[in-house]
């Protein structure tokens, strides 16, 4: 399937509320997405679609809802998704997508950013506080 054989669709989606919220600029604020290269549209020109839609099970969800929750560190932790069930259901395996982990894995202290200077600053923090402690 080629792309470029389709044409755009709006970010204009409507939420259970009724609300027009614009999925695109959404994401482009929160994730810093980069625009496609070359190609414009006048967005007055297209109607706002429904957020909802159908997983493969039949159940109804609000795109948009599930975006916001994304967005604001959702799921298990307050960490964003980490059912890798749900990013299958989303078509996370058919996307060629690779920005997120497919499966629950591990790494090397040294290969996480900034882990160091966190556990560091974490070390400070309880010191400070057993400092003040009368045991």
């Amino acid at each position: 399937m080629d792309i470029n054989d389709f044409t755009p669709t709006t970010g204009r989606t409507i939420e259970e509320d009724g609300t027009v919220t614009n999925i695109a600029d959404m994401l482009a604020a929160a994730f810093g997405a980069v625009a496609v290269a070359g190609i414009t549209a006048d967005i007055n020109s297209y109607s706002p679609r429904t957020g909802r839609i159908i997983a493969e099970d039949g159940q109804v969800y609000n795109l948009v809802d599930f975006l916001r929750a994304i967005i604001a560190g959702g799921g298990p932790g307050g960490g964003g998704i980490t059912n890798h069930a749900l990013l299958s259901s989303l078509g996370y395996d058919q996307s060629g997508h690779s920005g997120f982990a497919r499966a629950v894995h591990t790494h090397n202290q040294a290969e996480i950013t900034s882990l160091n200077t966190a556990l560091s600053e974490l070390n400070n923090r309880v010191e400070s506080i057993e400092s003040t402690v009368i045991w």
